[in-house]
C-alpha cells in the first residue's frame, strides 16, 4: 500500500469500516511511515467533527429539539446609535488622515531607480583626493 491508498483510507480505517486484511495492511503502513502516522494522528484529532454522522453531532449538541435559552435583546439608548457612527467616523478620518500623512512624509529620492542602479557616476562625484573621515574625538580637540 503507497502513501496515497493509505490516506485515501483513513475515513473507513477510523470508522472501523474496513475489511480486516485491508485494516491489517493500512496498520502496516502506518507503522513503516512515519509521514502517514502524523497525518492519521492530525486526522483523528479532527475525525470526530469532520468526519461523524449528523446525527451524532446533533447528540453531542442536546439535540434539535433541545431548548436553548432566550437571549434578551439589549435596548441601547437613542443618542448611543449616534455616539458609535460619530466614533466610525472619527476613526475613519484619522486614519485617512495618518495614511495622507505618511504619505507626504515620505522623501522621494534624489535620483531615479535606474541611476542609482548603473555605475555610471557624474565625473564631480568622483574625487581624487579622500578626506579621511573625521573621529568624533577630533571634534573635540579642535
Amino acid at each position: 500500500m503507497n502513501c496515497f491508498q493509505a490516506r485515501k483510507e483513513f475515513p473507513n480505517f477510523w470508522r472501523e469500516h474496513l475489511a480486516p486484511p485491508i485494516a491489517d495492511e493500512l496498520a502496516g503502513h502506518l507503522e513503516c511511515c512515519g509521514l502517514c502516522e502524523q497525518a492519521y494522528r492530525l486526522f483523528a484529532l479532527t475525525a470526530p467533527v469532520l468526519h461523524s454522522a449528523p446525527e451524532a453531532v446533533e447528540a453531542m449538541l442536546g439535540g434539535a429539539d433541545a431548548e436553548r435559552p432566550a437571549r434578551r435583546p439589549r435596548s441601547a439608548p437613542a443618542g448611543d446609535a449616534v455616539g458609535q457612527r460619530g466614533m466610525v467616523w472619527t476613526a475613519l478620518s484619522m486614519l485617512v488622515a495618518a495614511s495622507v500623512i505618511a504619505y507626504f512624509a515620505v522623501a522621494s529620492p534624489g535620483e531615479s531607480l535606474t541611476d542609482a542602479l548603473s555605475n555610471n557616476r557624474p565625473s564631480s562625484a568622483i574625487s581624487a583626493v579622500q578626506e579621511p573621515a573625521s573621529s568624533f574625538l577630533d571634534d573635540f580637540a579642535g
